[in-house]
């Protein structure tokens, strides 16, 4: 598990190590009102992740030393609900080139993969 908090509006983003990938998050320009950026992100398996959190875009990355690319293979926008993964929404197309968390928060299941 890693978390971030935007602390200051100087903050621009983070870059977190995770066991296979790097992610970088870049927090959304502060708008007055609006609550700062936040989040959490699980490694629930080898590449599968939750994410949770408000105000951020998310970019995952590939090892520095591995020759690979990585795509996504399933978005979905949900929450959950008793302990489990309620999906409410599969993203696709243009929605998987960039998975952004917006002003209320919210929660992104996430599986990749490597090639």
């Amino acid at each position: 598990m890693q978390s971030y908090v935007r602390k200051s509006d100087m903050d621009s983003g983070v870059y977190l190590r995770l066991w296979k990938y790097n992610v970088l998050i870049e927090y959304m320009p502060s708008v007055k009102g609006k609550p700062l950026a936040a989040g959490v992100i699980f490694e629930l398996e080898e590449d599968k992740f939750l994410i949770a959190g408000m105000m951020s875009k998310i970019f995952f990355h590939a090892k520095p030393d591995e020759n690979v690319k990585i795509s996504v293979l399933t978005l979905q926008e949900g929450r959950i609900l008793n302990g489990e993964w309620a999906a409410e929404r599969t993203l696709n197309g243009d929605e998987q080139m960039m998975m952004a968390l917006g002003d209320l928060p919210s929660c992104l299941y996430v599986e990749l993969f490597q090639y």
